[in-house]
């Protein structure tokens, strides 16, 4: 935890002065007021901001003009000639590297009687924001601050919270205690509970129990001292103090914070990781499970991607019951054709409407249908050789009773966000589990690369021939890599028996040179399309006209195929939840799989160790805190340092399901 220093204290030194004794006292960021009203005693903010990148010191936040922020809401000059002056602080701010803007709504009014016109303002403010990549960290105040009117807004990744700890001491906000997940600025004073005197932390009468819990989450938090020297103290030693005192704060509330670890067993298990006996199978991108995965991921994505934009919030859906059922097809030497579509499955359920908005989640679903197939199968006349049976509904789940007020009567057509709970409160919607492990072994790292290699771009370019749907299983014979393969060649580009057979024993070497690049001199048996028969009475060929088996009668269905990381592995922690296109912000089994993925992927890299993490939420709980947390490892490490790994990904599940939503986990 390190603090920023402001640089407005109360002393009235020169730039140069001022910045050099903030850096001797330790402090080695500054939180800088990005306005002019202070120029005559402060100097002018771009000379202070030039000044400290040259001494070293680096200005982490900007503090937006407070006085007159009340013209934000009034529909005049003033308020105009406002508006102009945030967005030129923004687009100065990004220019600049500065993240974080703090900004108050308010300077003296009570209340607003006409907000439509503020509220236009801050979301375009907002917008503006995240296409510059700032944070716009909205103040609560120690009079009215009208956080309430702008609720609605936090669920823009632009937008954030800061705690201010002595304002928070005089008028306690709910707003903050409500969207605690949003605080990424956090202004550190103290006063005794009347007066905004902006103390030193020792001279005040401040809770410092929401503080305690940033600190045991974590998470990336700008923390500044916002005081001033009352005092009257010599500059220098009032900056000494200020920088004791919070590494004080600091000392105490990690005492606290070990009281506050996560649920977390550590299990050391030498033998994680088996070397001489292990089975691992990979089912490749166009094996029709591994598909049915893939498109179930991709329209949970789109949907998401969608009402993000469009509402403010991830609605309510999931497409994790998506699964296809194989068609007909002619396959020649040198031809092919569907003659019989590929019956695709799109199930599940999804809010159809938002308010007095309707959603039309079948175009939404069927367009993005159609891509998914034209990337994958150029081959394939969508209009022809698809046929889409559409099954999604927006019947909610059990748990609403008619003429109760219930939260399940509007799951999937909320009125507004304050429908949708996990905005303020992000909790398990199942008792589920979740697991992954980082730190492949020989063969599994074998298994996983070979299917890439022979699917990647670049291999295709030079052999147009091969096919998708490869299937690799592998087994570990004390020492010896036994590997049997499915490989379909694409009959448009085989123009006979002997081409089938000189492109298969070409892909054989292939493998091999590939397997002795990742691991030389290790010996392999290498099977490849056992099935292949061709004798005067039978020619049976994995010869294929779009590269997978969907195209002759083969099914596929989510949560069948590869797990988290991409592959079967049934000597391993292991789930059968099918986590591909369920909901990316709460559904307990897929977020609890990725951060597995994520927690073990940190801890393997951190300690050089193999890693297996699982963990269990109870419904209805904190999907923060789950009931229960297993480390696995092979070498001893650290409690504190894996709860504080742990305690990273699970206290910010915002970025988690961001990059779900971005298609950046192996899911499949």
């Amino acid at each position: 935890m390190e603090f920023a220093m402001t640089y407005w204290y109360g002393n009235n030194s020169s730039i140069l002065s001022r910045i050099n004794n903030i850096k001797f006292a330790g402090f080695k960021k500054i939180s800088l007021h990005w306005c002019d009203e202070y120029t005559i005693d402060n100097g002018k903010k771009e000379n202070i901001f030039a000044l400290c990148n040259l001494l070293g010191v680096t200005v982490s936040v900007f503090h937006l003009p407070f006085e007159k922020a009340d013209n934000i809401w009034n529909d005049n000059a003033a308020g105009i000639e406002m508006f102009e002056i945030y967005k030129r602080n923004i687009i100065e701010a990004s220019k600049l590297g500065v993240k974080y803007v703090v900004m108050h709504l308010t300077e003296n009014i009570s209340s607003i009687k006409n907000s439509i016109i503020g509220l236009e303002r801050v979301k375009y403010l907002l917008e503006l924001a995240r296409e510059k990549k700032v944070i716009i960290a909205f103040e609560n105040l120690q009079h009215y601050d009208a956080l309430e009117k702008i609720e609605c807004m936090l669920s823009y990744d632009s937008a954030g919270l800061c705690y201010d700890t002595g304002h928070f001491n005089i008028l306690q906000n709910e707003i903050i205690r409500t969207y605690y997940n949003k605080i990424c600025v956090a202004h550190i004073h103290n006063n005794f509970g009347e007066y905004d005197e902006h103390n030193v932390i020792s001279k005040g009468n401040c809770d410092w129990d929401i503080l305690l819990k940033l600190l045991c989450e974590n998470r990336k938090i700008e923390y500044v001292l916002e005081i001033k020297n009352n005092e009257k103290l010599k500059e220098k030693k009032f900056l000494l103090q200020a920088h004791n005192e919070a590494k004080l704060l600091v000392k105490k509330l990690i005492k606290e914070r070990k009281k506050q670890m996560k649920n977390i067993r550590l299990i050391l298990k030498k033998d994680l990781v088996d070397e001489k006996y292990d089975i691992v199978e990979r089912k490749g991108m166009g094996h029709p499970d591994t598909l049915s995965d893939s498109l179930a991921e991709y329209l949970s994505n789109v949907y998401s991607k969608y009402t993000l934009k469009k509402f403010g919030a991830v609605l309510h859906h999931n497409f994790d019951k998506v699964g296809m059922m194989g068609g007909k097809a002619i396959v020649e030497f040198g031809y092919g054709k569907i003659t019989q579509p590929i019956r695709v499955l799109l199930n599940g359920r999804a809010s159809s409407q938002f308010g007095d908005d309707k959603i039309d989640v079948k175009k939404l679903l069927v367009d993005a249908t159609k891509r998914f197939f034209s990337e994958r199968f150029p081959m394939i006349n969508f209009d022809t050789d698809i046929k889409i049976l559409y099954e999604v509904a927006d019947g909610s789940s059990p748990g609403g009773v008619k003429g109760y007020e219930s939260k399940r009567h509007s799951w999937f057509s909320p009125r507004c966000l304050d429908d949708l709970g996990e905005l303020k409160e992000l909790n398990c919607n199942d008792t589920s589990m979740g697991c992954a492990f980082y730190g492949n072994s020989k063969l599994e790292t074998i298994v996983l690369n070979i299917e890439k290699y022979l699917n990647s771009s670049e291999y295709k370019k030079e052999n147009i021939w091969i096919g998708s749907d490869i299937k690799i299983m592998g087994f570990n014979d004390d020492g010896i890599i036994n590997i049997t393969m499915c490989i379909p060649q694409l009959c448009q580009y085989v123009k006979g028996v002997d081409d089938y057979l000189k492109n298969k024993e070409k892909v054989k070497q292939d493998i091999l040179n590939y397997i002795d690049l990742l691991f030389p001199n290790t010996e392999v048996k290498l099977f490849v399309n056992t099935r292949d028969k061709i004798n005067d009475e039978n020619v049976d060929l994995y010869l294929t006209f779009t590269g997978s088996s969907i195209e002759m009668g083969d099914e596929g269905f989510v949560g069948r195929g590869n797990r988290m990381g991409g592959l079967i592995t049934p000597r391993r922690f292991y789930t059968m939840e099918g986590i591909c296109g369920k909901n990316p912000i709460y559904h307990t089994g897929k977020v609890y799989c990725v951060a597995s993925y994520e927690i073990a992927k940190k801890i393997s890299e951190a300690f050089n160790v193999n890693c297996s993490v699982g963990m269990i939420g109870q419904s209805g709980q904190s999907l923060s805190n789950p009931w229960k947390i297993t480390i696995t490892t092979d070498k001893e490490i650290n409690l504190e340092e894996c709860n504080k790994i742990a305690s990273s990904i699970l206290d910010d599940f915002h970025s988690l399901s961001q990059k779900i939503i971005d298609g950046g986990y192996p899911l499949c």
